[in-house]
Formats: C-alpha cells, sequence, structure tokens
C-alpha cells in the first residue's frame, strides 16, 4: 500500500539516483528512500512469502508484485528471471482469498514484460497449474479467473503455441471439462462465466492457430465434434440448472462463427459441414428410443434449444432496432438499390437471419422425424415437439423442406402397418403443415 501510494515521479528520481550510484538525485532524502524500496525488492526472502501458509500473506505478496509492475517498470524489467517463474509457476492456487491479486499479477507479467516466456518453463512450471485450475473449473472463482483467460491465451498463443493443434485442443478440453465441476455444476453464475469463456477462447484458437496442411482437416474436425458434444450435453447430459446457458453458449457460438465468416471465407466448408452435423444430431436425438421421464426431458430439452435461437434472434433484433431509431440518420437507411430501406437492417441483423437459416436442416430433420412417429406410434412428445418448431419457425421454406424430406429421406417410415399408402398420408400431412404454418401460398404444393 505504501509503494502504490508513492508518487511516480518520486520513485524515477529514485531510480535515476540507483543508476548513478548516489542519492543527489532530486534530494538525498528522497534518493535513499527510493533506493531503500529497490533494495527491499531485491530481497529474494520476501518474495518467499509467495508461498507462505497463510493466504492473506500470499495474496499480500502477489499485490506487492503487481503494484510494482505499476510503479516501477524499470526495476520489474530487470527482476523479469526472478518474479516471472514465481508468477507464473502459481496458476495452480485455488485459495478464493489469492486469485485476485495473482490474476492480476499474471496479465501485468504476460503484457509488461516481453521476455517473460524466455524465464519460464511453460510446459513444467505453467501448463499443469493451468490444466488443474481448467479442470477444477476455477476451484470456485470462475468469475474471477476466467473473464483472464483470453488475454493469458492470446499471449500464449504468439509467443509460444501459434502452430501447435495439441496446445488448442487441450486447452478446449479442459475448459470443456471445468463444466463437471462440482461448483460450477451447483452454480448458474459460475456456469455462465465458464461458457462465456468457451466461446471466446473456441474462436480465438480457430481463427489464430496455424496448423500445418496435414493437421488442418483433424483439427478442424476434433473442433466440430466438440460443438456437436456440447449440443448433446445441454440435451441430456447437464443439470436442469445449467441448460439454458449451455443452449445460449451454442447459439452465441454459431453466431460468433458465422459473423467471422465474410472475413474468413475459409470458414465456409467448415460450416456446412458443422450445419450438416448439427442437423444429424438433432434428428438422433429425435429418434433416440429412451423410456419414460428420460426421453421427457431430453425432447423438452430440445425444444427448449430450438426456442433459443429464437429468442436470442428476437433479442437482438430489439436491440439493432432500438439502435437505428436512436442515432442512425436517414442516410444510413438508403441501400445502393434506389432507396428501399437494406433488407438485413430491416430484419434487425444479418447474423440473426442467417443463425436461423444455419439451423434449417436440423428443423426439418426434426419435423420431418416427428411427422413419422406421430403418424406411426401417435407419440405425443414427438407431436408437442413438431408443434413447438412449427410455432416458432413455420414459414413456406421451411414446410417446402420438410415435404421433400419426407418423400425422398424418410417415406419408408410412412409406410408401416396402418400407413401402406404413404402417397395419401404425405398429401393430408403437407395440408395440416401449410395451415399449422398459417400459410398462403400462392401455388398449390406438388
Amino acid at each position: 500500500l505504501t509503494l502504490q501510494r508513492l508518487p511516480t515521479d518520486f520513485l524515477e528520481r529514485g531510480e535515476e539516483a540507483a543508476s548513478a550510484g548516489d542519492g543527489s538525485a532530486g534530494g538525498a532524502g528522497e534518493g535513499d528512500a527510493s533506493i531503500s524500496w529497490e533494495a527491499l525488492l531485491k530481497e529474494k526472502k520476501i518474495w518467499k512469502l509467495s508461498r507462505h501458509s497463510n493466504p492473506a500473506i500470499r495474496a499480500a505478496t502477489f499485490s506487492l508484485v503487481a503494484t510494482a509492475y505499476k510503479q516501477l517498470p524499470g526495476f520489474v524489467g530487470a527482476q523479469a528471471g526472478l518474479l516471472c517463474p514465481l508468477v507464473l509457476g502459481s496458476l495452480g492456487e485455488s485459495d478464493p482469498v489469492v486469485v485476485g491479486p495473482l490474476w492480476e499479477a499474471i496479465l501485468l507479467t504476460v503484457t509488461s514484460s516481453e521476455s517473460w516466456n524466455d524465464h519460464v518453463n511453460v510446459q513444467k512450471a505453467l501448463l499443469p497449474g493451468l490444466w488443474s485450475m481448467l479442470v477444477a473449473g476455477g476451484n470456485g472463482s470462475a468469475r474471477v479467473i476466467y473473464p483472464c483467460l483470453l488475454p493469458l491465451l492470446s499471449k500464449l498463443s504468439e509467443k509460444v503455441y501459434a502452430t501447435d493443434v495439441h496446445f488448442a485442443k487441450s486447452f478446449l478440453e479442459k475448459l470443456r471439462s471445468g463444466l463437471q465441476a462440482d461448483r460450477v455444476r451447483g452454480s448458474r453464475s459460475e456456469c455462465e462465466v465458464v461458457m462465456q469463456s468457451f466461446v471466446e477462447c473456441f474462436i480465438y484458437l480457430l481463427l489464430h492457430t496455424q496448423p500445418t496442411e496435414l493437421e488442418r482437416e483433424t483439427f478442424h474436425s476434433h473442433l466440430l465434434n466438440m460443438v456437436i458434444e456440447l449440443v448433446d450435453f445441454g440435451v441430456s447430459q447437464c443439470p436442469a440448472s445449467q441448460c439454458e446457458v449451455v443452449h445460449s453458449t451454442v447459439v452465441r457460438l454459431l453466431q460468433a462463427l458465422l459473423q467471422a465468416l465474410p472475413r474468413e471465407p475459409w470458414l465456409g466448408p467448415l460450416l456446412e459441414e458443422l450445419r450438416r452435423q448439427v442437423a444429424g444430431k438433432v434428428e438422433q436425438l429425435v429418434a433416440a428410443d429412451q423410456a419414460g421421464d428420460k426421453s421427457k426431458a431430453i425432447f423438452s430439452r430440445l425444444g427448449d434449444l430450438l426456442k433459443c435461437f429464437q429468442s436470442q434472434s428476437r433479442g437482438k433484433q430489439s436491440e439493432k432496432q432500438a439502435v437505428k431509431f436512436s442515432v442512425e440518420t436517414s442516410d444510413k437507411t438508403e441501400s445502393t438499390d434506389g432507396g428501399r430501406t437494406d433488407e438485413l437492417a430491416a430484419d434487425g441483423s444479418g447474423e440473426v437471419k442467417a443463425a436461423v437459416q444455419f439451423i434449417q436442416p436440423a428443423l426439418c430433420a426434426a419435423c420431418a422425424r416427428c411427422i413419422c412417429e406421430v403418424c406411426n406410434s401417435k407419440s405425443l412428445r414427438h407431436s408437442e415437439l413438431l408443434s413447438t418448431v412449427l410455432g416458432l419457425y413455420g414459414d413456406k421454406s421451411l414446410v417446402e423442406s420438410i415435404c421433400s424430406s419426407l418423400e425422398s429421406e424418410h417415406s419408408y417410415l410412412l409406410k408401416r402397418e396402418g400407413h401402406t399408402d404413404a402417397g395419401s398420408n404425405l398429401l393430408v400431412l403437407c395440408s395440416s403443415l401449410v395451415r399449422a404454418a398459417n400459410l398462403e401460398l400462392e401455388e398449390p404444393m406438388d
């Protein structure tokens, strides 16, 4: 606290006096006082307190490091060989009293010291503590730690792991496994922070990791599998209190990828493959033969996931419209096609519309499978899911896609006992779909 209150110019005069070897700069008393600070901070015994059994003393030690970075940048630069291993070797710290000052010191170390990686064995000193903390979900301090992960990751990636796909995979796997930690499973706020960090780090590593030609396909496939596993986790595995958070994370992740697409055209094939896999996973969940309450829970959560796209879309549209109304001037609303308001601006957000379009194959697969199950077994849960999807997304393009899917891929399911006339059955179903979606078609559908 004393060092924090000392004027910066006083400390700078003291550094000049120390480099000159006397206390003449800025007055002998002031120079001597500042030199004594440096003498104190050079004493190795004081830094051994970072391993003290009392967490308050450990916290005070890391707070001193952070203050030294702010007040004595020249000194800590010269002492980087001592301070960098001290701070970056403590990432496994779990005491909530210590993690705040510690992570402030960590961020100041990796951002203020250009050569921090020369003084730390990342593989042996930094990563073991980082991995243990991620697997433990932040040890109950996720709200303090996880907002710091992206700045730390950017420095690690930039200086050490720019081309290492194994590091990127391990980081995301450990980050995701933290969702299973007891303290994260029992706290909605902790879960929200973990999932927000997952989205940020996933997008960063996807865009900044530079795999070789041989590694690229495997790396991208691994990341896609993580998204699909997250969908499955939210629908069939996570605690009820986490479902909404996980569903929102899936939507934000897809929206972030779609937002990056114009700047990163190479994401196009990757997104098409992800779109196909999401549709396949949704159909698999709809077709799963689960018994009793478990089946009801899966269908309820699947409906919530599909609703989440719509609810977040409406939220973003409202936000965009409010900003447009209060800030943008009339010349901003004119498009280049003769004065019409830009279609995407009128709808609220291009990325929102793209996100809803992205899941249309999944919606189509879910509806087609639900129709088949309703026809063959009069399944109430499939009927409820079908009603949910059509109520949220029913439009002409979706109905056409569903009918096409029924004819090409699911017609065999409509030929079971009691439904031998698949063609007649399809005609009735298509008419029901049109009425359910409240559509007015200009021409009758074949």
